[in-house]
């Protein structure tokens, strides 16, 4: 892991506020943030964000937060992950590879009165991911306090209104055998047109030593 030295880093937080978001090009969008983060909710400690789509020539900054960038190497211009941290939250990178071109994931790790948190940003396109994929991100995070969240583009009943797909089935299946806890309340995190059904294809995940302690 690379450790990052802000100032406070004895700081041990209580609480941690977490906003996921599939921004679909975050520059066009930092509007909605700055409004989001510096008036709705202030107190907003993180905000990953998936499909930041942002070119290595291009910067964006966030009022009181750092940036934590991961663009995608293939399809530049496209996807990519971004993390938003305030400033004053201590944290490391953590720099094992989980993903690949299709399953983008970035990890940070975070410490709470609880310990180390690992938090986990992640998109999955909609192309085929071999199931060994989420097994090796989750089985990297056995024995971990760690929390999940992001576009996993999957569809399950335990999670979704909409109707159950292969991923969704898959991960559904996974996700019981590492004892993971869904976070979800069944409320859409994707809406869409009139007359169509809204969806929950955006998934949150935490460990079971953190259930006790996380909300959605």
């Amino acid at each position: 892991m690379n450790q990052h030295s802000p100032q406070n880093t004895k700081i041990q937080h209580s609480k941690l506020s977490i906003l996921s978001w599939n921004a679909r090009n975050v520059l066009n969008k930092k509007n909605e943030l700055e409004h989001l983060t510096l008036q709705v909710n202030p107190n907003i400690d993180m905000v990953l964000i998936q499909e930041s789509r942002l070119k290595a020539s291009q910067h964006f900054e966030l009022k009181g937060y750092k940036s934590l960038r991961k663009d995608h190497t293939e399809y530049i211009g496209l996807r990519g992950l971004l993390i938003l941290i305030k400033q004053h939250v201590p944290y490391e990178i953590c720099l094992e590879e989980l993903g690949n071109n299709e399953l983008e994931v970035q990890i940070i790790v975070v410490k709470l009165s609880v310990g180390p948190i690992y938090i986990v940003n992640l998109y999955a396109s909609h192309d085929h991911i071999n199931i060994n994929q989420w097994t090796k991100l989750y089985r990297f995070l056995v024995n971990k306090h760690h929390i999940i969240v992001g576009d996993h583009n999957a569809h399950h009943g335990s999670w979704s209104q909409a109707l159950s797909n292969h991923r969704g089935n898959q991960l559904k299946a996974k996700i019981d055998e590492y004892g993971l806890v869904i976070l979800n309340d069944g409320s859409p995190t994707r809406l869409t047109p009139p007359n169509t059904r809204d969806t929950a294809p955006d998934l949150s995940l935490c460990s079971q030593s953190m259930s006790t302690y996380t909300t959605w």
